[in-house]
C-alpha cells in the first residue's frame, strides 16, 4: 500500500433547532405573540491522539506501528501497516483535527398584530366614529449560540536516526492538529408587523325639499343637500422588536505535531516539522569557457541548496542533486552529486563539485536558418533521497531557463537591392563572436576552431531573365579586383575573431549582361561554417543569409510621360510590360520610379534637374504597385513609402489621380482626413459665426493669404497695445507675418470687431500722444490716441507676457513702421485700365445693374468705382475703392446670379469681403477687362462646386475642349500654392438654466456638416469640434469652443482608387494587369476629360467604334471607357441629389456645375463623315443619354414630381437641358453658342433620338436581366415576366460595377465629425526625405572603398579605427580547395 491516511478527527456538533414563529393577533386589535428562541448548537468532540512509529525491516519494507487515542465516540486502538521501500509514490497523511461546533438555531419571527375594529358609519342623525387601533406585532425570538469546537489532538511521528530518510513519505508536510471551527450563532427572529388601524365609519349625505312663496305669490320648492362626516382610520399597531443574534461558539485547543528521532547515542530529539530543501542559487558555464551553450556542448552546474524545513536532513542516507533529462538536456546518473549530510534547519550548502550535463547534439540541415539558431532550454532541478527514492517538490519547482545557440552568427547582408546596369551593389555582412573566447584556427585565447564564410550566386533568377550565365555579372573585392570565376562562389576564412568582436565580409556585385531583362532578380546567399564543439576541425554549416539584387530601370521622363508607374524590388519584367501595353492602349506614355532603387517615394522631392514629380505629373496619373517588397529579409507593403496625405495633396493641389494596385496597408478613409503635420503650410481663417461662414462659402472666396485674417485675441500676436482708436478704447493685435491688425473690444474676445490688412499704409504724427494710420490705397484713415486711464494702465501690466502688450504709442508706431511689405505687392505691373461698365448694386438682393466708371490699378492692386450721371460725368464724391490682394474672376452666371440673361458679357471679381458684379457691352469688352485684371496673380482658383485642381487637370490632359462658357473660373496667373486652409468658428451661446456640455457642440458640428453637404454637394468637409466651455461676462453667455472646417477631396469625381488584390502573385500577373477589371479601374482613375479623350482617340479617330444596339454588353476598351464615363456621370448625379430639398440651389446654377455633362457638351470629338443620328458618335451620345435617363428614373420619387423646391426636380431640369444641348452639338452639328440659344430641338430629330433610345433601352434591359451573376445590374423578371428594376441596385452598379473589385475615394465614407483630440491623433510626424538619385558607379577604386567603408559604419556598426583590421580576406572557392569538400551535405549544388 503506497497511500495511507491516519485520521482520528473529532465529530462535528449538531446544529441547534430554530425557534417557532409567533401567532398573529386574533379579533380586532389583538397583538401578535412573540417568537420562541433558537436552541444552541452542540459542541464538537475532541480529536484523539496519533502516535506513529516508522522503521525499516530486513525485507525492504517501511513499517508503520500506530496507537490511536480514545475520543468521545470510540475507544483507542492500534494499527500496523507496511509500504514498499523505494516507491516514490509512498505517502502518509496524518490528521487529528477537532470537531466543528454546531450552528445555533435562528429565533422565530414575531406574530403580526390584528387590524383594529372598524368605526361606526354616519347616519342622518349622527357623525361616523373613528376606527380602532391595530394590534402590536410580537417580538422575534433570540438566536441560539453556536456550539464550541472540539480540541485538536497531538500527533507524534517517531523514528530512529538511521531511518530519518523515511520521513520523506510525509511529503514535507505536517499532520493536521488544529482545533475545529466554532459554530456560528443563530440569527434573531424578525419582529412581527403592527396591525393596520380599523377603517373609519363612512360619511352620510341626504337632500330635503323645502317649499316657499315667491314675490309674486307663487308656491315654489327648492332642494337642499346635507351630510354628516365619517370617522378617521385608526392608528396602526407598533412592530415587534427583532430578536438578538446568538454568540459564536468557543474554540477548542490546538494539538501539537512533533517528530521524535532516537539518535544512535541514545538521546531523543524532538522537532516540529520535517526537513525540506529549496534551490537558492545556481552557476553554470560550458566546459570550454565560451559562456555560450551550444548544441553538443557540456555544461558544469553548481547549485546552492537551503534546508527550509524544521529538522536536519538524514545523517545516514545521501541526497543526490541532478537535473532531469529533457529535449535539450542529458544528465547521466553517474553525474549526480551528493549534498552534505545532516544539514541543519536553515543552513545552506554548495555542491562539492559541479553537476556535469550534456546538450543534445544537433546538426543544421538545408535550408539553413536565416536568423542565428536559438532554442530555449530548461534545467529542471531534482534532489533525490537515496533508499526511500523520493524527491523534494520545492526543488523541482525551481526550474531555470537557458538558451541553446552557437557562439558566432552572421548579420543580414547589406547592399543595394536594386541597381541599374553599370551600378555596383556592395555585398557586406559581419561575423560576430558573441562568446568570451576568441574563435578561429589562429585563436589567441581559446581552442583552435575552424570558422569561415562563403557566398554564392544562384544561376536561377526571377522577375525577368530566368537563367544567368557567368558573363552576366561581375564580383569584385573592395579594391576593385575582379574575380575570375564568380559562379564558383567566394570564401573568407575567419582566423581569429576576438570574444565580442566583429569581422566583415566585403565585395561588390555588378550586372554586365546587356541582354538581361530589366527587373531580373539574382539571389546571393552567404553561409557561415563553424567547427563542431566536439570536433573543432570539422566544419558544419550553421547559418545562411539570402540577398536579392534587382536589375532596375532608372527614372526617365524625357518623353513627358502621362503616367508614373511606381515599382519596387519585387516588380517583374512581364508585369511592367503589361502596364506599358495598357497605357499605350489608352494613349498614355509611361515613366517608372522604383522606390527601392531611389530608396524612397516623395512626390515633392526636387530631383537633380530641379523638378519634382509633382511638377512633372500635374493633372496626370500615378499607378502604385502595392505588393510586398523585401528589405533586410522581411517583407513590407510597398505603400509604406508614401507619406501621410501625400496622395491626398497630389490630388488636391496638382490634380494627380492615383491607382493603388494592391489591397494592403492603405486606409483610404484615413487618407481623406486632412490632419496635416507641422511641415505643411496651414492658413487659419476665423469666422464670427456659423452663419457668417456659410454665407462666405456661398457668396465669397474664403479668407487666406493676401487678406486680413481675423484671429482671436487669445492668439499670440507679434505685438499688441491698448489704445483709444477713433474715440473708443480698443485692444489691438499686430500679426506681422500675415500683415494683419486685429481690433478688439477686450483682450479676451474670440473674434475681432475689425481687421486691417497692412500693405499700403502711412503714419501721420499729430502730437506726441496721437497719430493717424492712413490706408493709402483704400483712402481710409484711423485716429489713434494714448490711453491715460490709470486703472487700464495698471491692468495692462498684468497681461500675459506672450501678448507683448503696451500702451506706448511711440512703440506702436515703431512696430508699424518696421513691418515688411507683403510679398504679394511685388507684382512688377503698372497696368491701368478704366472705362464705363455696368455694375450691380451690392452683392445681394438687387439684380439690377447701373452704369459706373471703373478704374483698375495693378500697381495698387485695387479696383474702384465712381458713380456717373446721365451724361456719363463722374461724381467724385461717390468713389469707392476695393482691394484686390486676394481675388478670383468668374464669368457668366455665378455666385447668386440665377438668370441666363447677358451671360456672355457678365463677369465677377470675387474677394473675401465682396463680389463685384460687372457687365460689359460686348464679349470683346468683357475679355479686355478680364485680360487686364488677370495680369495680377489671383491667389487661388475659386469655385466651391468644382475640384480646386480642375483647371490644372484640363490643361494637362488635352486641348479638345471648346471655350468653357459655363462659368468656369479662369486659371490663376501663378502656380497653385499648396496650403491647407482651416476655417475656424468660435461658438458663443446663451444657457440660462443649464451649462454647455461637449455634446451640445458636437450637435452643432453635425448640423454644420449636414448643412455643408446639402449646400455644396460636391464637397467633403471634415468638421472638428473642440469643446472648451467657459463663462463670458454677459448674461448667461458661454463660450462653447470652436468648430474647424477642413476641406477634403471632392466627392463628385474619383481621385484615389485602390484595387483589392491580396496576393502578390496576382499583382505581378500580366494577365491580371490586362484584365478588363484592371482596365476599367485604370480608366476610372483618369480625370473625366481624359476619359473623353481616350474614347475619342481609341474610338472615333481610329474608327474602332461602329454603330450598334448596345456598347456595354462587352468589355472591350471602348466599352469600358464608355462605362467609366457613365460611372462618373452617375457619381456626380448621386451627390448632387443627396439633399432632398433645393436649398436655394436652382436648376440654372446646377446646370452650371454638372461638370461631366458640361465637358461632354464642350468636347470637340473627331469629325464625323456626316451629321445626324446614324454616326457612331451619335450612337454613343444616345447610349450615354439612355443611361442618364435610367439614372433620373431611379432617382426621381413621387415627392420630386408633386412637391415644390425639390432638389431632384432641379437636377433633372438641368440634366435635361444639358443633354439636349449635347444632342444639338454632337448630333445636329450646332456650335456651342447656337445650341445654348436654341430653346427647342427639331421635332423630327427629337423623335428619331427618342426612338433610337427606346431601342437601346429594350436591348439593355434584355441584356441586364439575363446577365450573370443574376440581378447584378439591378434588373429581374417579375411574376408576369415583366422586366422590373431595383433602383438602388441600378445606381450602385453604375457607380461601382460588380467586377471592379476596388475602393473609390468618391464612394468612401470617412468620419466627417471628429473631436479635436481624435483629429490630432491622426496627425503623423513628417518623415524625412530619403530619396537618393546618385548612383553607385565608381570612377576609381578609392571611391569604391570609401563607399563600402561608409556602409560598413552606417549599416553594420563598424568602427573607423578598427575597420581595416576587421575585414576578411576574400578568395574564390576554386583557389582554396574543391568546393565539394566544403559542402558535403549542408548545401545543394548550384548546377551552373
Amino acid at each position: 500500500m503506497s497511500y495511507l491516511e491516519y485520521i482520528n478527527d473529532g465529530v462535528r456538533g449538531s446544529d441547534g433547532i430554530s425557534g417557532n414563529h409567533g401567532d398573529s393577533g386574533s379579533g380586532y386589535g389583538g397583538s401578535g405573540s412573540h417568537g420562541s428562541h433558537g436552541l444552541p448548537g452542540q459542541r464538537g468532540t475532541n480529536a484523539g491522539t496519533i502516535n506513529t512509529s516508522i522503521f525499516s525491516d530486513p525485507h525492504g519494507n517501511i513499517v508503520l506501528q500506530s496507537n490511536f487515542g480514545a475520543n468521545e465516540f470510540s475507544g483507542g486502538f492500534q494499527k500496523t501497516d507496511a509500504m514498499t521501500m523505494g516507491n516514490p509514490s509512498n505517502y502518509l497523511v496524518l490528521s487529528a483535527h477537532g470537531g466543528d461546533g454546531g450552528r445555533g438555531g435562528d429565533g422565530g419571527r414575531g406574530g403580526d398584530g390584528a387590524q383594529g375594529y372598524p368605526g361606526r358609519d354616519a347616519t342622518r342623525y349622527s357623525a361616523g366614529s373613528d376606527g380602532g387601533p391595530g394590534g402590536d406585532g410580537g417580538d422575534g425570538g433570540d438566536g441560539g449560540d453556536g456550539g464550541s469546537s472540539g480540541s485538536g489532538a497531538n500527533i507524534n511521528v517517531a523514528c530512529r536516526e538511521g531511518d530519518m530518510d523515511l520521513l520523506m513519505i510525509l511529503k514535507q508536510k505536517i499532520g493536521d492538529t488544529l482545533a475545529g471551527t466554532p459554530g456560528s450563532p443563530g440569527i434573531g427572529g424578525r419582529g412581527g408587523s403592527g396591525g393596520s388601524g380599523g377603517y373609519g365609519g363612512s360619511s352620510y349625505s341626504w337632500t330635503e325639499e323645502r317649499y316657499y312663496t315667491d314675490s309674486e305669490g307663487n308656491r315654489c320648492s327648492t332642494t337642499e343637500s346635507f351630510s354628516n362626516p365619517g370617522g378617521y382610520n385608526g392608528p396602526s399597531g407598533s412592530s415587534g422588536g427583532s430578536g438578538k443574534t446568538g454568540h459564536s461558539g468557543n474554540s477548542g485547543r490546538d494539538g501539537n505535531f512533533s517528530i521524535s528521532v532516537q539518535m544512535d547515542a541514545g538521546n531523543v530529539i524532538h522537532y516540529s516539522s520535517p526537513y525540506d530543501l529549496s534551490v537558492e542559487k545556481i552557476e553554470y558555464n560550458d566546459t570550454v569557457g565560451y559562456e555560450v551553450i551550444e548544441p553538443g556542448s557540456e555544461v558544469n552546474l553548481l547549485v546552492t541548496h537551503k534546508n527550509v524545513g524544521g529538522m536536519p536532513t538524514p545523517s545516514k542516507q545521501n541526497i543526490y542533486a541532478y537535473i532531469d533529462d529533457n529535449k535539450w538536456v542529458i544528465c547521466p546518473v553517474a553525474n549526480r552529486v551528493p549534498l552534505k549530510k545532516y544539514l541543519a534547519a536553515g543552513s545552506k550548502t554548495e555542491l562539492s563539485r559541479p553537476i556535469l550535463f550534456q546538450i543534445q547534439n544537433y546538426r543544421q540541415v538545408y535550408p539553413l536558418p536565416r536568423e542565428a539558431f536559438t532554442a530555449p532550454g530548461t534545467m529542471e532541478h531534482q534532489a533525490l533521497v537515496e533508499r526511500v527514492g523520493q524527491t523534494f517538490a520545492r526543488v523541482h519547482k525551481s526550474a531555470h531557463s537557458f538558451v541553446v545557440e552557437y557562439p558566432v552568427q552572421a548579420s543580414i547582408i547589406k547592399g543595394l537591392d536594386s541597381i541599374v546596369l553599370g551600378d555596383e551593389s556592395p555585398i557586406l555582412y559581419s561575423v560576430w563572436n558573441k562568446s568570451k573566447l576568441s574563435i578561429g584556427l589562429d585563436s589567441t585565447n581559446g581552442p583552435s576552431r575552424v570558422l569561415f564564410t562563403t557566398i554564392r550566386v544562384s544561376p536561377n533568377a526571377q522577375g525577368g531573365t530566368l537563367r544567368l550565365t557567368p558573363q552576366d555579372f561581375i564580383l569584385r573585392d573592395q579594391n576593385g579586383r575582379i574575380y575570375d570565376n564568380p559562379e564558383v562562389g567566394l570564401h573568407a576564412n575567419v582566423p581569429n575573431v576576438p570574444g565580442g568582436g566583429l569581422n566583415f565580409f566585403t565585395n561588390t556585385f555588378q550586372f554586365t549582361g546587356t541582354g538581361l531583362k530589366p527587373y531580373t532578380r539574382v539571389l546571393l546567399e552567404s553561409t557561415l561554417f563553424l567547427g563542431h564543439i566536439k570536433d573543432m576541425a570539422n566544419a558544419q554549416a550553421i547559418q545562411s543569409r539570402p540577398f536579392e539584387v534587382q536589375l532596375s530601370e532608372g527614372y526617365n521622363n524625357s518623353h513627358q510621360a502621362d503616367l508614373l508607374l511606381v515599382t519596387n524590388n519585387q516588380t517583374e519584367f512581364a508585369e511592367v510590360n503589361a502596364w506599358r501595353q495598357l497605357a499605350s492602349d489608352l494613349g498614355l506614355k509611361v515613366a517608372v520610379w522604383n522606390v527601392n532603387l531611389y530608396k524612397d517615394f516623395n512626390l515633392a522631392h526636387k530631383k537633380m534637374d530641379g523638378l519634382s514629380l509633382l511638377d512633372e505629373f500635374v493633372g496626370k496619373t500615378i499607378v502604385f504597385l502595392n505588393n510586398t517588397f523585401v528589405r533586410d529579409e522581411r517583407r513590407y507593403d510597398s505603400i509604406i513609402f508614401t507619406r501621410t496625405l501625400e496622395l491626398f495633396s497630389a490630388a488636391k493641389f496638382r490634380g494627380i489621380h492615383t491607382l493603388i494596385y494592391g489591397n494592403r496597408g492603405f486606409d483610404i478613409d484615413n487618407e481623406l482626413i486632412p490632419a496635416v503635420s507641422n511641415d505643411k503650410i496651414v492658413s487659419a481663417s476665423y469666422f464670427k459665426s456659423i452663419e457668417e461662414y456659410t454665407r462666405a462659402c456661398k457668396r465669397r472666396i474664403l479668407q487666406g493669404p493676401g487678406s486680413a485674417l481675423p484671429l482671436p485675441a487669445t492668439s499670440t500676436p507679434t505685438f499688441s497695445a491698448v489704445v483709444i482708436m477713433d474715440k473708443k478704447q480698443r485692444y489691438i493685435g499686430i500679426h506681422s507675418t500675415i500683415h494683419t491688425m486685429c481690433i478688439y473690444s477686450h483682450h479676451h474676445d474670440v473674434y475681432p470687431s475689425e481687421t486691417i490688412y497692412l500693405d499700403h499704409f502711412s503714419i501721420s504724427d499729430l502730437t506726441e500722444d496721437t497719430f493717424h494710420l492712413n490706408l493709402t490705397k483704400l483712402d481710409k484713415k484711423f485716429h489713434f490716441k494714448k490711453v491715460t486711464d490709470k486703472k487700464v494702465l495698471e491692468k495692462v501690466t498684468t497681461l500675459e507676457a506672450r501678448l507683448n502688450c503696451s500702451t506706448d504709442l511711440q512703440v506702436l508706431k515703431e512696430r508699424l513702421r518696421g513691418l515688411d511689405s507683403p510679398a504679394i505687392n511685388s507684382v512688377g505691373n503698372d497696368t491701368v485700365k478704366e472705362g464705363l461698365l455696368d455694375m450691380r448694386k451690392g452683392d445681394r438682393g438687387s439684380s439690377s445693374y447701373v452704369k459706373r466708371f471703373i478704374v483698375f490699378n495693378a500697381a495698387d492692386r485695387t479696383i474702384s468705382k465712381v458713380d456717373v450721371n446721365g451724361k456719363d460725368v463722374q461724381q467724385a464724391k461717390t468713389k469707392k475703392i476695393y482691394s484686390l490682394n486676394r481675388f478670383s474672376i468668374t464669368i457668366g452666371n455665378h455666385f447668386g446670379s440665377e438668370t441666363s440673361k447677358d451671360v456672355s458679357t457678365t463677369f465677377q471679381i470675387v474677394t473675401p469681403d465682396k463680389i463685384i458684379y460687372l457687365r460689359a457691352k460686348s464679349t470683346e469688352q468683357r475679355d479686355e477687362w478680364i485680360a487686364s485684371v488677370s495680369t495680377l496673380p489671383t491667389v487661388e482658383v475659386t469655385n466651391v462646386y468644382r475640384d480646386p485642381s480642375m483647371q490644372l487637370k484640363l490643361s494637362a490632359s488635352h486641348t479638345n475642349l471648346s471655350p468653357d462658357r459655363t462659368k468656369t473660373p479662369l486659371p490663376s496667373a501663378n502656380a497653385m500654392t499648396e496650403y491647407y486652409p482651416i476655417n475656424i468658428i468660435p461658438i458663443n451661446e446663451r444657457f440660462i438654466f443649464t451649462k454647455p456640455k461637449p455634446k451640445d457642440l458636437e450637435e452643432k458640428a453635425i448640423k454644420l456638416s449636414k448643412k455643408l453637404r446639402n449646400r455644396f454637394p460636391n464637397q467633403r468637409n471634415v468638421i472638428v469640434y473642440d469643446a472648451r466651455p467657459n463663462k463670458i461676462d454677459k448674461f448667461a453667455m458661454y463660450y462653447m469652443g470652436t468648430l474647424e472646417v477642413h476641406r477634403s477631396l471632392d466627392t463628385t469625381t474619383s481621385h484615389i482608387i485602390q484595387v483589392k488584390i491580396d496576393q502578390d502573385a496576382a499583382i505581378h500577373d500580366p494577365s491580371s494587369v490586362l484584365s478588363y477589371p484592371t482596365v476599367y479601374n485604370m480608366l476610372k482613375t483618369l480625370d473625366f476629360a481624359h476619359k473623353l479623350k481616350s474614347l475619342d482617340d481609341k474610338g472615333f479617330r481610329t474608327n474602332l467604334l461602329v454603330k450598334k444596339d448596345l456598347y456595354l454588353d462587352t468589355y472591350d476598351l471602348c466599352s469600358l471607357t464608355l462605362l467609366s464615363i457613365i460611372s462618373d456621370i452617375a457619381e456626380e448625379q448621386y451627390h448632387f441629389r443627396e439633399s432632398k430639398w433645393r436649398d436655394k440651389f436652382s436648376s440654372e446654377k446646377i446646370y452650371s456645375f454638372l461638370r461631366t455633362l458640361q465637358l461632354i457638351k464642350n468636347y470637340k470629338f473627331a469629325p464625323q463623315s456626316s451629321t445626324g443620328i446614324e454616326t457612331p458618335l451619335a450612337d454613343v451620345i444616345i447610349e450615354i443619354g439612355l443611361h442618364l435617363s435610367i439614372m433620373k428614373s431611379c432617382y426621381t420619387t413621387l415627392a420630386d414630381k408633386i412637391l415644390p423646391n425639390r432638389r431632384g426636380k432641379a437636377v433633372n431640369q438641368a440634366s435635361n437641358k444639358l443633354w439636349w444641348e449635347i444632342v444639338m452639338i454632337h448630333i445636329c452639328g450646332f456650335d456651342v453658342e447656337k445650341a445654348e440659344k436654341t430653346s427647342k430641338v427639331d421635332a423630327v430629330m427629337k423623335k428619331a433620338v427618342k426612338e433610337r433610345m427606346a431601342a437601346k433601352l429594350a436591348a439593355w434591359e434584355a441584356y441586364a436581366v439575363a446577365a450573370q451573376p443574376a440581378h447584378v445590374h439591378g434588373y429581374r423578371f417579375d411574376e408576369k415576366k415583366k422586366v422590373v428594376k431595383n433602383k438602388e441596385a441600378v445606381i450602385e452598379w453604375y457607380r461601382k460595377p460588380h467586377f471592379s473589385n476596388s475602393i473609390v475615394d468618391s464612394m468612401a465614407t470617412p468620419e466627417l465629425v471628429l473631436t479635436k483630440e481624435k483629429f490630432q491623433q491622426k496627425t503623423v510626424a513628417p518623415r524625412p526625405n530619403q530619396v537618393e538619385e546618385s548612383r553607385s558607379t565608381f570612377n576609381n577604386d578609392s571611391e569604391r572603398k570609401d563607399f563600402i567603408n561608409k556602409m560598413l559604419m552606417d549599416k553594420l556598426g563598424a568602427k573607423s579605427e578598427l575597420l581595416e583590421s576587421q575585414k576578411l580576406q576574400v578568395q574564390e572557392l576554386s583557389n582554396i580547395q574543391p568546393s565539394a569538400q566544403l559542402f558535403p551535405r549542408d548545401l545543394p549544388p548550384l548546377n551552373w
